[in-house]
């Protein structure tokens, strides 16, 4: 029998080191308990471009103890719309709440980076009882297959060998193994529809923009803001750049949302023809921005409906491997912080006679908020009236009516 101020810690084993997987190793290691991290690439490493923290992700990594300027995080100041052939600032105002805790951009591998520190490195909450070991984070270790009893669960990985635990965490995004596990009665519900658009994604060093005349004044004029090059010559499907400073204002990052029907993440320099075909009307320093581009991708764009559930016994599953989202609403992110933070909160105290009834709670807590986000993401800011009668499926106490503006949206998106 536990005592009332004794806290049971749980053995837990978390499949994936993305943003979702070490947000909830250093949640689960705060909250004492066990915490073994399994990656099948060699390197703990993210890569890619930078990403928005909307003020939700910004106040959950805080209450991890995580430090936004130590990652080299930049702090959006507002959004400016450019005209993509003129370079001339539109009259477009874009409503957006003020919240304490503000937007801020940050590349990928700085967050990354620092979460890792604070899952793997010794800490003075150690001593004093409070947290876990360090994660013991195993690279090149590819889980196989995944299990799940009423009192426990295990992974197997493919040199064969079975690890057990109280609790398995899926955060193996996309192409998840344990995805396919706890949706083996669900797999209808596994399906993507390609929504007709790509992202190129690439960055481009500040001070080499910098070497440009025009691109100089428009650096000035909008430093700290999103800024969105928009294709005033398309009025049917969706077309622009978006921009934004990250890495300590090092780095400028870069999306290109075009259409098109690839299924194939590419990568390479042959890509900036491409991307010249799309742009190729826009202001000749646009131009010039893209032969500048580095480590250039393009990625296929798909819907993914909301899944039913999350959790099998005591195998769960958070971030991309239950959630994908379109870049609409820049929360995919945001809301596997959301997911690691709030399966820490639920998972703290507990023994195990309650695991699965936490798992269940976390679900509840989670997965009509997360529907809504996902919903949203799939159309860009002041057409949220097109996905109200997808919404209302998902509504809460809380939340009673979806959002149906912009600034409604934020609102409903940024919140705690």
């Amino acid at each position: 029998m536990r005592l009332p101020n004794e806290r049971r810690n749980l053995s837990i084993i978390i499949v994936g080191v993305g943003i979702a997987g070490v947000t909830a190793a250093v949640a689960l290691r705060q909250a004492g308990h066990s915490v073994q991290l399994f990656e099948k690439s060699a390197f703990a490493k993210e890569v890619g471009a930078a990403i928005n923290l909307a003020p939700n992700g910004a106040r959950a990594l805080r209450s991890l103890g995580f430090d936004l300027q130590r990652a080299l995080a930049y702090r959006v100041t507002g959004y400016d719309f450019v005209h993509g052939e003129t370079l001339e600032k539109l009259n477009i105002v874009h409503e957006t709440p003020k919240i304490e805790s503000g937007t801020w951009a940050v590349h990928r591998a700085d967050l990354h980076a620092k979460l890792v520190r604070l899952a793997c490195e010794s800490h003075d909450g150690m001593v004093k009882g409070e947290w876990g070991l360090p994660v013991d984070l195993r690279l090149a270790s590819r889980v196989q297959s995944v299990v799940s009893r009423h009192d426990g669960a295990a992974v197997t990985l493919v040199d064969g060998k079975t690890l057990s635990a109280d609790v398995v965490v899926g955060a193996d995004g996309g192409t998840s193994v344990v995805r396919s596990y706890v949706l083996e009665d669900y797999v209808d519900e596994v399906k993507q529809t390609h929504s007709g658009m790509a992202a190129f994604r690439y960055l481009i060093e500040t001070d080499q923009l910098k070497a440009d005349k025009e691109l100089a004044e428009w650096l000035g004029r909008t430093e700290g803001a999103v800024a969105l090059f928009a294709d005033m010559a398309e009025t049917t499907a969706e077309k622009h750049i978006i921009s934004y400073s990250c890495h300590g204002n090092e780095l400028q990052n870069f999306v290109g949302i075009h259409p098109s029907k690839t299924e194939v993440i590419e990568e390479g320099d042959e890509l900036k023809g491409i991307m010249m075909q799309e742009y190729g009307h826009f202001h000749p320093s646009i131009k010039n921005m893209i032969g500048m581009a580095s480590h250039l991708k393009r990625w296929p764009l798909y819907v993914h409906e909301p899944i039913s559930t999350w959790i099998r016994e005591r195998v769960v599953l958070i971030g991309d491997a239950v959630h994908p989202m379109l870049p609409f609403s820049a929360h995919s992110a945001n809301q596997a912080v959301e997911d690691g933070v709030a399966l820490g909160l639920v998972l703290n105290g507990n023994d195990e006679a309650d695991i699965t009834d936490s798992l269940v709670k976390f679900e509840k807590l989670r997965k009509n908020r997360v529907a809504r986000v996902q919903i949203l993401s799939s159309v860009r800011a002041g057409r949220e009236a097109e996905v109200q009668k997808k919404l209302s499926k998902y509504l809460d106490l809380d939340v009673t009516r979806p959002p149906a503006t912009n600034p409604n949206r934020c609102i409903h998106d940024w919140r705690e």
